[in-house]
This record gives C-alpha cells, sequence and structure tokens, in this order.
C-alpha cells in the first residue's frame, strides 16, 4: 500500500495542476498496477486464511478503485478510436 500511495497520489495532483510530466501516466500505471496486486494479495488473504482485520480491507478498497480506474481508461481509449 505504501508504493501505491507513494506513486498514484503524487501523480494525482500532477494531472489536477498544469504541471504534467512526460513520465506521469507510466508513473500512474505502476502504481495502479502496484495497488491492484495489492488488493487481490489482500483478496487471497480474506478468502484462503479467513482474515479479518480491518486493515486488510483497505487494499480492498484500493482494487476496486484500480479497477474502476482500468475500466474508465479503456472506455475512453476505446471512444476515442471509434468514428
Amino acid at each position: 500500500m505504501i508504493p501505491f500511495a507513494a506513486l498514484v497520489l503524487p501523480g494525482v495532483a500532477l494531472a489536477a495542476s498544469d504541471h504534467w510530466l512526460p513520465w506521469s501516466p507510466r508513473v500512474g500505471f505502476i502504481g495502479l498496477l502496484v495497488g491492484a496486486l495489492a488488493g487481490v494479495t489482500a483478496a487471497v488473504a480474506v478468502a484462503r486464511r479467513g482474515e479479518r482485520a480491518v486493515l486488510v480491507f483497505l487494499p480492498l478498497i484500493v482494487l476496486v478503485f484500480c479497477a474502476i480506474a482500468l475500466v474508465g481508461e479503456l472506455v475512453q481509449g476505446l471512444s476515442q478510436a471509434m468514428p
């Protein structure tokens, strides 16, 4: 979760401002990938080991966020590709 926050939060702040950098999309994608992997790991811990700690459910929320962001990017890319 720490690498997710370290990669995605500055990227979101840069995207909200006018200080866009050429490497920002790559860093954001790596951050979303790290967040999704943390969510999958948390899902495995909940499903296989019955983990019920509150902090385990935080990566699951991040996984949902990453899935929504990925679907949004795919829909936007497809809508731009179609005439």
